[in-house]
């Protein structure tokens, strides 16, 4: 009896028997099937998730009072920061230190941030900035 070789998911084994074309014929259809499968999976949308930090607590934002809370008040409130800074504006002599509080995620092409920076004098608390959103990588405007 006459066989083409035997056959598994991972490996074709090819025979030099009467079937070897009809063989030769399936590995290609098999190699073809297997980089669509894996083209498709890489475009449709398989790209892992990339997330780093936590959402900012900006519904807690209003509990805060410029000039009237104080750190342990923003603690408190929004939580531990991501990080410390310091910035310099024009209008104020002295550099004002900033908490930052970040979440970033990211998924294949799209690109999500919220940031929210909090600005201390001393110890009290001044203000703040927003910023969130969605960028999608490689588009142009």
């Amino acid at each position: 009896m006459d066989t083409c070789g035997s056959r598994t998911l991972v490996k074709i084994k090819l025979s030099s028997g009467s079937c070897g074309r009809q063989d030769k014929i399936l590995a290609k259809a098999v190699v073809l099937f297997m980089i669509l499968l894996f083209s498709v999976s890489i475009l449709g949308g398989c790209a892992p998730t990339i997330k780093y930090g936590s959402q900012p607590r900006i519904n807690k934002l209003e509990t805060l009072k410029v000039a009237g809370s104080n750190k342990t008040d923003v603690r408190q409130s929004l939580g531990e920061p991501r990080g410390y800074g310091a910035a310099l504006f024009s209008s104020v002599p002295k550099p004002s230190e900033i908490w930052f509080y970040e979440f970033y995620v990211s998924q294949g092409s799209k690109t999500s941030l919220a940031l929210l920076l909090v600005f201390f004098d001393e110890d009290l608390y001044e203000g703040h900035i927003w910023f969130s959103g969605t960028q999608l990588i490689g588009t142009s405007d």
